[in-house]
């Protein structure tokens, strides 16, 4: 297990073990850079069990002493492609086991390569569908 460096109460270990986490990341502009004052806080989780994401988003919001999170829960989403952008530009805030977050980034990239040719099919097909509206 991945120690936090915080030993508090609200530690990120101490919140990932209350709920059951497999891992929790911070990404976007708060790891990347181009952080400016409007900026939210962009976290990302993956669980063994079902989460009550709204007691979770209270116990990150005390700890991170914000309101402002946005919340991706890893675990439901089916969207490929944010799940690898998110992985694989993140900063690991809690994992269960070490290597688990690049384990998983190797993962959504070959579930984002597999679903590659029908991403590129829905793609134009939105595309015709919008060609004949526009002329219509």
């Amino acid at each position: 297990m991945v120690k936090s460096q915080k030993h508090d109460s609200l530690s990120t270990n101490n919140i990932a073990n209350k709920h059951g986490l497999r891992l929790l990341v911070m990404f976007g502009s708060q790891v990347l850079g181009g952080i400016h004052k409007e900026s939210d806080l962009d976290l990302a989780f993956h669980s063994f069990k079902e989460v009550d994401e709204q007691k979770l988003y209270e116990d990150l919001s005390r700890y991170f002493k914000r309101a402002d999170i946005d919340l991706i829960n890893l675990s439901t989403t089916h969207n490929h492609i944010l799940r690898f952008e998110i992985l694989s530009k993140c900063k690991v805030l809690f994992e269960f086991k070490k290597g688990l977050c690049s384990k998983m980034t190797w993962e959504s990239y070959f579930d984002y390569i597999d679903f590659q040719s029908y991403y590129k099919l829905r793609s134009k097909l939105i595309d015709e569908k919008l060609a004949k509206m526009v002329s219509a």
